[in-house]
């Protein structure tokens, strides 16, 4: 059995807050939550046990999964930051996970030299503003070059009744494409 890792949330907008607030329902741990938004940020910890810090980079210390469920336009500048800190020393170790469903795996490439691992996790499911109560049988991308962190992943969705799917490394504009094919177009198409 693989043991469930510590997780940190980077941004608590409908998908951070979502998948935190079911990984914990599911026996995870939340230890720390970062957001732009304080008032939701101690809103989201109150309800998960977790501990509120001030910067995204503050995350990685507390935790084995760091998941950036920031907007795609936002996970180049958090990464940087991270680099930022890296560099002055800090070491944490960590595997920082975003959640995009079109961004690839490179922007996780400075992080590397620093002995940290990198993925993605995209549940193929429509975030809305309502509450979500259960994830059960969305499809999650889980993409990554390290078969350890693809297991922790994969354990992570079927706790959360997901279906994993693995994609490989550089197929993440041919994934997204069929989402929109199968998702937006699907309308468009009955209309």
């Amino acid at each position: 059995m693989i043991d469930r890792p510590a997780l940190g949330i980077i941004g608590v907008g409908k998908v951070g807050s979502t998948l935190g607030r079911l990984a914990h329902r599911a026996g995870y741990r939340i230890e720390a939550v970062y957001s732009r938004d304080a008032a939701k940020a101690e809103e989201f910890s109150a309800s998960v046990g977790a501990r509120v810090v001030p910067t995204p980079a503050d995350v990685l210390p507390r935790c084995q999964i760091a998941l950036l469920t920031v907007s795609d336009d936002a996970i180049a500048p958090v990464v940087e930051e991270m680099v930022e800190v890296l560099r002055n020393g800090a070491q944490p170790g960590v595997v920082v996970v975003h959640t995009s469903g079109s961004r690839e795996l490179d922007v996780f490439d400075a992080l590397k030299s620093y002995g940290m691992s990198g993925g993605s996790l995209h549940p193929a499911f429509p975030f809305t503003g309502s509450e979500i109560d259960s994830l059960a049988g969305a499809a999650f991308a889980i993409e990554t070059d390290d078969a350890s962190v693809y297991a922790w992943l994969e354990v992570l969705v079927m706790a959360l009744e997901g279906v994993p799917l693995r994609i490989p490394r550089g197929s993440k504009a041919l994934y997204h494409a069929a989402l929109v094919m199968a998702s937006n177009y699907m309308v468009v198409l009955y209309a």
